[in-house]
């Protein structure tokens, strides 16, 4: 990549030459870029930061489009600028599995607040958060320069795979204290390809989500999950699925339990997820019981779904009989904690 020379032109309307400065990029890029993602790109949202994958690594930088696309910015780090490619790619595959409550709650881990998500993006881009999100990913490597090979690279995947990727090193110049940073794109981010818009889905309602639940065989299982109000007082319904929520000492709400109950979902039983972190923080448990409590109810659930987000459980429930167990060991669970902040 070609480097700039720049020039300061000061009261006396003369241009002298800025000389190249040294600062350790590598270190820093991180955290100018959490404070301004503008300086990489003026159309995301940062909504988490070393975010845990499922391979047990950490993601820098997750943001989101205002098309609800989930966006990877990775930063070189400590490695070949052909690692720091490959991981951004990996990581992109790992965010294409994020649902629509998964990248809710890293925004709400985030931001400290499961409320704020709609907030900051209306703040972002005068519009309303999407209804539905992450139905794409595209890419951004960041680097304090970006070498010839890792530009061909990105060129060539970019326009051979019309993959939606994009690099962006930088020059400094100046001296400590008084550095001027100039940006370097590998293609203007206009000729990135771009993923496809989101489809919005409509919000349903409770009553509509339990309509939906009878047609599928499963409303007393649904019926008994909504027994859990009394402890997760808050019930927030979504496209295909219901959140019991509580406040937090300190927090907003949490969501204790996402109950979905369609078709859509599992035809014939209800998925339930059990966010067991979230019950210990609004609830004042320790871990020790939370994870005793947590095998449980892993345990009295018709199966316990794969899964690759720290701190839930997936489970299948196929009978009443698992739904009443679940909900009488989540209440025996928080009994032993205190009282949430508020419904």
């Amino acid at each position: 990549m070609k480097q700039s020379i720049a020039w300061h032109i000061g009261p006396d309307a003369k241009p002298t030459r800025l000389q190249p400065g040294a600062i350790d990029l590598e270190q820093r890029l991180e955290d100018w870029l959490t404070g301004d993602i503008d300086i990489v790109a003026s159309d995301i949202l940062v909504i988490s930061r070393q975010a845990h994958t499922a391979w047990g690594s950490r993601l820098d930088l997750l943001a989101i489009d205002r098309e609800g696309n989930l966006v990877i910015v990775e930063l070189k780090r400590d490695q070949t600028l052909r690692d720091t490619v490959a991981q951004a790619i990996e990581y992109a595959a790992w965010a294409a599995t994020l649902s629509y409550d998964q990248v809710r709650e890293l925004a709400a881990r985030h931001f400290g607040s499961e409320d704020a998500l709609e907030d900051r993006f209306q703040q972002r881009f005068g519009a309303e958060l999407p209804e539905t999100l992450n139905q794409a990913q595209r890419m951004l490597v960041v680097a304090p320069t970006i070498d010839d090979v890792t530009e061909t690279v990105v060129n060539y995947l970019a326009e051979a795979f019309k993959m939606p990727i994009n690099a962006v090193g930088f020059d400094v110049f100046g001296e400590p204290g008084n550095h001027t940073l100039v940006r370097h794109f590998v293609r203007e981010p206009s000729e990135v390809p771009t993923p496809p818009t989101s489809k919005k889905r409509p919000l349903r309602t409770l009553e509509q989500l339990r309509q939906l639940a009878t047609e599928n065989g499963v409303a007393e299982i649904t019926d008994e999950f909504l027994t859990l109000t009394d402890i997760l007082a808050n019930v927030l319904p979504y496209y295909l699925a219901f959140n019991l929520r509580a406040r937090a000492p300190g927090k907003s709400w949490l969501t204790g339990v996402s109950v979905y109950p369609t078709a859509e979902t599992r035809p014939g039983a209800v998925v339930l997820y059990v966010s067991y972190d979230n019950l210990r923080d609004i609830f004042g448990l320790d871990p020790e019981t939370v994870a005793a409590f947590a095998e449980r109810i892993d345990a009295a659930a018709a199966e316990k779904l794969s899964y690759n987000w720290e701190g839930w459980s997936k489970l299948l429930i196929s009978t009443h009989a698992q739904a009443v167990a679940i909900c009488s060991l989540i209440r025996e669970l928080v009994g032993a904690g205190h009282p949430p902040a508020g419904g």
